[in-house]
């Protein structure tokens, strides 16, 4: 049983007690304090430790079902996404928007349309959800600075492509690609053309 703070270990056999106690700090990366506390009684874990452990696993179980979650919302958005939902898009915008999450789910799909174009905003759910079944296998994910900027080349790189291909009249290209996409695709079409490019 723990005793005596969060972290407590109770041994009879000092050398042992002490060897047990280490490896607690280690499997606990010195987020658990355990202290060693001698008794006659037998060696016995505290329970701090497993509660520890207990708990981090709930807490990455929380914010695997919150990024699934966004993860459905994001594509629920973008799967009825109407222009005629958003005010800027015409003079009589849709009351109440069409799309599946209404007034928020019209922004959103619009700003992601709007940067990356249809096609390619359906990775951006993708991500989030493996994101969120990295956090229900309790694994670390990788928030590392190289990785988002790699994320975000893959979302340039893939509007860019279907930007190239289609007709090449400026609204259906911003139509497939957005905002990002027709201009990464116009600059590879006039140094490298369409093959190149």
């Amino acid at each position: 049983g723990a005793e005596g703070g969060a972290g407590a270990v109770h041994s009879g056999a000092g050398p042992g007690g002490l060897l047990a106690a280490n490896r607690l700090k280690e499997l606990a990366g010195e987020k658990c304090q355990v202290t060693v506390v001698d008794r006659e009684s037998n060696f016995s874990f505290g329970a701090s430790w497993l509660c520890l452990m207990t708990g981090e696993k709930r807490l990455n179980e929380i914010k695997g079902v919150i990024f699934l979650a966004a993860a459905l919302i994001i594509f629920a958005s973008l799967v009825s996404f109407d222009r005629l939902d958003l005010p800027f898009s015409t003079s009589s915008p849709n009351i109440p928007p069409h799309n599946l999450i209404r007034t928020f789910g019209a922004y959103l799909a619009g700003i992601l349309v709007f940067l990356f174009g249809q096609p390619t905003s359906f990775i951006i759910p993708l991500l989030v959800f493996s994101l969120g079944m990295k956090f229900f296998r309790q694994e670390r994910p990788d928030f590392r600075f190289p990785r988002l900027i790699g994320i975000l080349v893959l979302l340039l790189s893939v509007s860019s492509l279907v930007g190239l291909f289609g007709p090449q009249i400026d609204a259906a290209v911003f139509s497939r690609s957005g905002f990002l996409g027709q201009g990464f695709s116009k600059f590879a079409l006039v140094y490298f053309g369409r093959v190149g490019g």
